[in-house]
């Protein structure tokens, strides 16, 4: 699974709520938290993490640093310094996380897709080949 720490504003209007979470299917949480919201939701971003506790872990980070901000649960004013944030993890911590973009995230669904069909062709390959080593095996056995 890949586990990620979105980041989804309510609204287009600078200063609107956001809410940070973590999920593994970020298109369901979208039209989940969509459907109990008036409100258009954007993605503004999103952490791809190692696994569920690295995204959870990463998730209460974001939640400390912006606790003066809380409006409630994971909601928070928009005023948030957010980018800074973001950009002091990333400096104290360069390799771990890089926040992408929903374009970002469509970009590499796509390449991983490309990869898992050339992974199934090459699988594919594979087995012919030991079947046709087999019947050559068999033949020059048998002769």
């Amino acid at each position: 699974m890949n586990w990620v720490v979105y980041i989804i504003q309510q609204g287009k209007k600078p200063g609107s709520p956001i809410k940070i979470g973590v999920t593994c299917n970020i298109q369901r949480r979208v039209k989940h938290l969509q459907t109990a919201n008036p409100y258009p939701l954007v993605l503004q971003g999103a952490i791809p993490c190692y696994s569920r506790i690295d995204a959870h872990n990463l998730e209460a980070y974001f939640h400390r640093c912006m606790h003066k901000k809380r409006m409630q649960g994971e909601w928070f004013r928009g005023d948030v310094p957010l980018q800074r944030i973001i950009n002091d993890f990333d400096k104290k911590h360069p390799t771990q996380h890089k926040c992408l973009s929903w374009k970002e995230l469509e970009t590499d669904k796509a390449i991983i897709e490309r990869q898992r069909k050339e992974i199934n062709s090459l699988k594919r390959e594979n087995e012919k080949l030991r079947q046709d080593m087999d019947d050559y095996l068999d033949s020059v056995l048998i002769s």
